[in-house]
């Protein structure tokens, strides 16, 4: 396997200070669920059961909030996105994801630090996961993104809930009792 840091892209990747964190006013792309389904196919050598579970995988980890951070530019009409995606099984552990799509939607490179994904232009359920969010986004504008604590209301100043009291006589009759059988209905 080939270091990371020794793979050659065709693109620059712009300057870590170019890059700002995904807002719902975020420029949409043209990525689509055909352009996902094609660069997985492509990149699991047309294995239908590798790819099909590496997206069932991605997918799974985008619904349970495994994306914890997703940032973007634009350059030249292409978007550049890197991710940062937590471990499914290790919780202090995340993986960080790069991909550039073009402005026709389709997925030009992508990068991941995990074993599946560490070549270029390689597949991992870590990609899935960030190229389904961005996915979700183009469609429903909405980043499906983990937020963190501070982004969450807080909630210890909020009055505890009420409990619904009943009555003692309204829990005593519907309440059966012995003396309330009758002699025709007792089995002997």
């Amino acid at each position: 396997m080939e270091d990371p840091e020794e793979l050659t892209s065709t693109f620059e990747w712009p300057a870590d200070k170019c890059f700002k964190s995904v807002s719902d006013c975020s420029p949409k792309t043209k990525l689509n669920s055909v352009c996902i389904t094609e660069y997985f196919m492509k990149t699991s050598g047309r294995d239908v059961s590798m790819f099909s579970l590496v997206l069932r995988k991605g997918f799974g980890m985008m619904v349970g909030d495994f994306v914890a951070a997703v940032i973007e530019v634009q350059k030249d009409g292409v978007c550049f996105f890197q991710s940062q995606v937590n471990s499914e099984y290790t919780k202090s552990l995340t993986y960080f994801t790069k991909i550039i799509v073009s402005e026709e939607g389709e997925i030009q490179e992508t990068s991941c630090e995990c074993v599946a994904g560490a070549e270029l232009s390689a597949g991992c359920k870590h990609l899935a996961a960030t190229l389904f969010v961005i996915l979700r986004y183009n469609e429903r504008g909405v980043w499906q993104v983990r937020k963190i604590c501070t982004q969450i209301p807080q909630k210890w100043h909020l009055p505890k809930k009420q409990k619904k009291m009943v009555s003692p006589q309204r829990r005593l009759k519907n309440f059966p009792t012995k003396y309330q059988c009758t002699m025709s209905t007792r089995k002997i």
